[in-house]
């Protein structure tokens, strides 16, 4: 766009230009009066100001909370900025402006200031777009890749390496494959940790399928994690300005105990299984295995029998299934204490916990 330099601007295009681009705009047309008057030092300081501005500007509007901001009129901000660089520019340059007139100096035109309000408007949403992804949102403040389309955003108060983990994960299940695109939020929720997905439609929430997809993320990530407090799945909308819990549903068996669906699974042979959480290393896994085809007279190779072996840091916890009425019965719960010394013989060098689950009711114990 070009401009004459020898005409200048008056306050009521600067006020023009101000209403649709913002303090930069007007700090433009305010320096470039500036020139036409001979002061370089001002012309040079306003454009700074302006910038500085509109910086301020928006980390002001950033800051007032959302269900307040919703409530102001759109015009009413800019009208704000626009009658406070007003009166500023009627201090400032207001007599010389009427002089410089009055003089036959000529005048730009106010099309010719709104193009560069445009300008400014166009500048302003491009500087918005960089606060937004340069400036965490409150309560998430770090991030990590789960993979190059999804990322996870998270509080600060939650520790690295168990963001890692669940990151880890999250990744592992596959449930965020093919996705194009996702933005997931993580913070502390009392004694939870609340995983948030963004809904831009809320009709999944009355999507038995859909939900019954998601209440089997949530378990799988609880019975893979094991951490410190339990992960519940909600949602939010785009904004972050709205949440909506997961609906529980009835599990379809009640037969079967319930981690088996979402544990890693190890087959020793036809009849024999181990199962795991994700953090479980593979090697102490296959130490467990060796340990179970050794002790072939506490475990038969033919009789179906499943463990349960869990990394719950800092220690380990293996499970095994006994029917409640040998609960107290010191041959069987003997045998299984000298199982658990086997395995830790056999390399393991951390605390094994030893849980017996009852093969009906899935009642546990630890002995």
């Amino acid at each position: 766009m070009e401009s004459n330099s020898q005409k200048i601007f008056t306050n009521k295009a600067i006020s023009i230009a101000t209403f649709l681009g913002g303090p930069i705009a007007a700090g433009f047309l305010i320096s470039k009066n500036y020139k036409v008057f001979g002061n370089e030092d001002a012309a040079r300081n306003s454009v700074f100001i302006g910038i500085i501005s509109t910086f301020f500007l928006f980390v002001g509007i950033f800051m007032i909370p959302e269900h307040i901001i919703d409530k102001i009129p759109q015009p009413v901000i800019p009208g704000i900025y626009t009658a406070i660089i007003a009166g500023l520019v009627e201090k400032l340059q207001g007599q010389k402006i009427k002089d410089f007139l009055l003089e036959d100096g000529q005048k730009a035109s106010n099309w010719h200031a709104a193009g560069y309000g445009l300008i400014g408007l166009l500048i302003m949403i491009v500087f918005l777009v960089v606060m937004i992804f340069t400036i965490p949102t409150e309560g998430y403040e770090k991030n990590i890749n789960i993979d190059k389309n999804v990322k996870l955003h998270y509080s600060k108060d939650i520790e690295d390496l168990k963001t890692e983990r669940i990151a880890s994960v999250i990744k592992q299940s596959g449930f965020m494959e093919g996705s194009e695109g996702a933005e997931l939020f993580l913070n502390t929720e009392g004694n939870f940790y609340r995983l948030k997905f963004v809904l831009t439609d809320t009709s999944i929430l009355s999507d038995t399928m859909l939900l019954s997809e998601f209440n089997g993320f949530e378990n799988y990530l609880n019975y893979n994690l094991n951490l410190d407090k339990r992960i519940e799945i909600g949602f939010t909308d785009i904004n972050l300005s709205n949440s909506f819990e997961l609906q529980d549903l009835e599990p379809d068996n009640q037969q079967i105990y319930e981690p088996l669906l979402y544990l890693q699974r190890y087959h020793i042979n036809d009849f024999q299984t181990i199962f795991y959480n994700s953090s479980m290393p593979i090697e102490d896994v296959k130490k467990v295995e060796n340990t179970v085809k050794r002790l072939k007279a506490y475990f038969p190779i033919n009789h179906r029998i499943d463990i349960v072996f869990l990394n719950t840091e800092p220690d380990y916890t293996i499970k095994f299934f006994v029917v409640k009425d040998l609960w107290q019965n010191t041959g069987v719960t003997n045998r299984l204490k000298s199982t658990v010394d086997h395995i830790q013989g056999n390399g393991i060098d951390k605390k094994i916990d030893l849980i017996l689950i009852d093969n009906q009711t899935f009642e546990e114990i630890q002995l």
